[in-house]
């Protein structure tokens, strides 16, 4: 009795993996406009983030607003006591004090 060996054939794994290249060229784009969303959107809830602190501290402080003046961090430190997310302000303010 003969083994008989079924295999791929050539021009059906240059279909594949014609397939396969088709599908990655579609979603590729996707995927990065998708990073793009999620960055839009984390920038969108620090600022929203940052306004609630800021609207906090002038109702505690006679309706005045935390002002950044010599430090680059000062609106951080006086913020800080408002601020949920420890992602909220920017790096280049050394994000969120030590507390």
């Amino acid at each position: 009795m003969m083994r008989i060996h079924r295999a791929f054939t050539l021009p059906e794994l240059l279909v594949v993996i014609g397939i396969i290249a088709i599908l990655t060229a579609i979603v590729v784009p996707v995927l990065g406009r998708a990073r793009a969303h999620a960055a839009d959107a984390r920038c969108q809830a620090n600022l929203r983030e940052l306004f609630i602190a800021q609207t906090c501290y002038s109702e505690d402080n006679a309706k005045r607003y935390a002002a950044c003046e010599f430090r680059a961090d000062a609106l951080a430190d006086r913020l800080k006591k408002y601020v949920t997310r420890s992602n909220a302000f920017p790096r280049s303010l050394g994000g969120l004090p030590s507390q």
